[in-house]
């Protein structure tokens, strides 16, 4: 850049005419200006893209060795704290209802729930039926609302809801409890053993690989209650069945309530 901007802008008098000349002396004296701080900001740039190089050239040359042409694979990862919460739930007793219209039994369930997390949350809780035959029955549906309302009067409590009833914000503390009714049908009377799933409870998501087709997969912090009746549950009329013991589910890596029956899983 030996070469001054008056050189480069140099007219020849012959040619150019005093009124053509006066703005190419012009335009030669901002370029003179412009140019130099530009020249000035390219060398301190190269200057700073050179400093980082080494950092950004080792991560580079890692990834291109080690991770080029590979997908990275799907860990389990750890929950997000702020989904860390967990509400206090209470399983009330499981018992069997049979429709005194056509028959048909149904089991229903009822709880109680409080947040003592010191922050409101959605209650939308989702309640499975799973049985020792593998099906799995979903709460409220096949169950008319007749015989919802009339399990509902039976029981007597003001303060019990039903499943869409009691949809919604839970606020903080004892006072704002919950009480929920579930029911689902019973199914064959030879099924005796059977366990309850209720997802709902806890914020705690964590992502996981598929074991079959290694993609990723959300699962959620789940309470199980497993239950056990001998025989056929109709003599049995409205006598509660209690949730068995956790001990092989805590041996199977399930994490054991503190304080009631059941335990939490991953599902």
């Amino acid at each position: 850049m030996a070469i001054s901007m008056t050189t480069m802008f140099q007219t020849n008098p012959a040619s150019t005419s005093p009124r053509s000349a006066r703005p190419l002396a012009a335009f030669a004296v901002a370029c003179s200006l412009i140019v130099p701080v530009m020249l000035a900001g390219a060398v301190t740039g190269s200057a700073s893209a050179a400093g980082q190089a080494p950092a950004g050239g080792d991560g580079a040359r890692e990834g291109a060795g080690e991770g080029a042409g590979r997908r990275a694979p799907v860990t389990t990862s750890s929950s997000i704290p702020a989904l860390n919460w967990q509400l206090e739930f209470h399983p009330g007793p499981l018992r069997l209802f049979v429709d005194p219209v056509d028959g048909t039994k149904y089991w229903y369930f009822t709880y109680k729930v409080v947040n003592r997390t010191g922050r409101d949350r959605m209650w939308a809780p989702r309640f499975e039926f799973f049985t020792d035959e593998g099906e799995i029955k979903v709460s409220g549906k096949s169950v008319p609302t007749r015989v919802t309302d009339e399990v509902a009067t039976m029981l007597g409590n003001p303060l019990l809801e039903d499943q869409n009833e009691i949809l919604g914000d839970i606020l903080v503390g004892e006072e704002h409890a919950k009480e929920g009714l579930v029911i689902w049908p019973a199914g064959p009377a030879d099924t005796n053993e059977f366990s309850i799933f209720v997802t709902g409870v806890s914020g705690k998501v964590r992502k996981v690989a598929d074991p079959k087709t290694g993609a990723p997969r959300a699962e959620r912090w789940t309470l199980r209650f497993n239950y056990l009746v001998p025989g056929d549950a109709t003599p049995r009329g409205s006598e509660p069945v209690t949730p068995v013991l956790a001990d092989q589910d805590v041996k199977e890596g399930a994490e054991r309530r503190a304080d009631d029956v059941g335990v939490w899983i991953w599902r």
